[in-house]
C-alpha cells in the first residue's frame, strides 16, 4: 500500500476576485483533473498527527455540532464515509455495517461500536492514537472523529431544513487546520454571515442564498482558495496558535531585500470540495489544506509573474483581509526580482 505525491496546486488567478467559483466534479481547473471529493497522499501521517493533537487539546474549538438532528447529521457523515470507501478502495473499507480506515487500522460499525487492528495498517501507532482518541467520544461525535481522522481534510456540514434564503446553518465543523478562524465561532451561523469577515464579500453576501441552494442540490462541486502564511503550521486556529507560543510575524519589510522577504513566507492552498444530500437538506463541505515554502511553489517565472501580478490586482479590502497592508509592495517587488532571474 503505497501512497502518491502530494498535487502540485497553484490556483492563482489574474485579476484577483472574490468569487463563488463553483465548479461541476470531473472537470479539470489550473491543468488539474479533479473527479474525487477525497485526496490520499503522502502528507497523510503529518496531516492527521496534527488533527489528532488538535481535536484532543481543543475539541471545544474544533469538533462542534448542533443537537437539534443528531440522526440525520449521522446519516450525513456515514454517507460520507462510504464516497471514501468508493473512492479510495485501497485506503478504506465500506459496507451497510461498518467502515474500516486501512490506513489506520479502525473500524466503526453502525451502531457505535469501534475496533482497533494493527495489522495491515500502513500506520499503525497514529492509528492507536486515533482509536483512543474516538473512544472518549461516541455518538455523533464519534461517527464524525471516525470521518474526520481517517481522510486529510477538514470537515464542515451546511444544513438548511427550510429551504428558505439565509436560513441555512453550520450545522457541524469538524475543523482542527483553519486558515486563521476558529470553528466553534461559526456553529450554527448561516453562510452568509460567514462570509461577512472575508474581504469585499458583497458579492458572496448576496450569492449566498445561491450558493447553499447548489450545496445541497446540485453537487458534487469544488473549487480553491489560496493565501500567504507565515508558518507552514496546517492549524492556523487563533486559539491554538496562541497557547503554541506560535513564532511572531515577521516583519518582511525589515528583510535584507524584497528577495529575501519571500523566504519568509508559504503558499497555502485550500481544496474545497462538497458533496450534496439533498433529501436530508444537507451538504458537506470538505477543506483540504496544502502549504509549502512559497519559494517551492513559484518554481517558473509565469507562476511568480502570476502572483505578483495577482497581488498587485488586490483591492484594499483583499489586502486588509490578508493583513498585507504593510508588504505588498515589497512582495510584487520579490517576485519580480525572482522571475526576472529565472527567466
Amino acid at each position: 500500500m503505497t501512497l502518491p505525491t502530494p498535487t502540485d496546486y497553484f490556483p492563482v488567478r489574474v485579476p484577483f476576485k472574490t468569487a463563488v467559483d463553483l465548479y461541476k466534479m470531473g472537470l479539470s481547473r489550473f491543468n488539474h483533473l479533479e473527479d474525487v471529493t477525497f485526496n490520499f497522499d503522502t502528507e497523510f501521517e503529518r496531516t492527521i498527527t496534527e488533527k489528532v493533537a488538535v481535536f484532543d487539546a481543543y475539541p471545544e474549538h474544533s469538533m462542534v455540532f448542533l443537537d437539534d438532528d443528531l440522526n440525520g447529521l449521522t446519516e450525513t457523515y456515514w454517507r460520507a464515509l462510504a464516497t471514501v470507501a468508493a473512492e479510495n478502495p485501497d485506503y478504506a473499507a465500506f459496507d451497510d455495517n461498518s467502515y474500516t480506515s486501512k490506513l489506520l487500522g479502525y473500524t466503526l460499525t453502525q451502531d457505535g461500536a469501534l475496533t482497533y487492528n494493527s495489522d495491515g495498517a500502513l500506520f499503525p501507532e497514529l492509528g492507536r492514537r486515533c482509536y483512543d482518541l474516538m473512544q472518549k467520544h461516541a455518538g455523533a461525535a464519534r461517527t464524525g472523529l471516525a470521518l474526520a481522522l481517517s481522510v486529510q481534510a477538514d470537515l464542515a456540514v451546511m444544513w438548511n431544513p427550510s429551504g428558505e434564503a439565509n436560513a441555512d446553518v453550520a450545522e457541524s465543523l469538524f475543523v482542527a487546520l483553519p486558515t486563521h478562524w476558529n470553528p466553534s465561532e461559526m456553529l450554527g451561523e448561516s453562510l452568509a454571515t460567514i462570509h461577512e469577515e472575508v474581504g469585499d464579500s458583497e458579492r458572496l453576501v448576496r450569492a449566498s442564498p445561491r450558493l447553499i441552494d447548489a450545496m445541497i442540490h446540485k453537487g458534487p462541486y469544488f473549487r480553491y482558495n489560496w493565501s500567504l502564511a507565515h508558518t507552514d503550521t496546517l492549524c492556523l486556529n487563533p486559539v491554538v496558535l496562541k497557547d503554541r507560543h506560535s513564532r511572531s510575524k515577521p516583519d518582511l519589510n525589515a528583510a535584507p531585500t524584497p528577495r529575501a522577504a519571500l523566504d519568509l513566507l508559504f503558499f497555502r492552498v485550500e481544496r474545497q470540495t462538497f458533496l450534496s444530500y439533498a433529501d436530508l437538506n444537507r451538504s458537506l463541505f470538505v477543506i483540504r489544506i496544502y502549504a509549502r515554502p512559497l519559494m517551492d511553489a513559484i518554481k517558473t517565472p509565469e507562476r511568480a509573474e502570476g502572483l505578483a501580478d495577482a497581488l498587485a490586482s488586490m483591492t484594499p479590502g483583499h489586502i486588509e483581509y490578508r493583513s498585507m497592508m504593510d508588504s505588498r509592495d515589497q512582495l510584487i517587488a520579490g517576485l519580480r526580482e525572482v522571475a526576472a532571474q529565472m527567466n
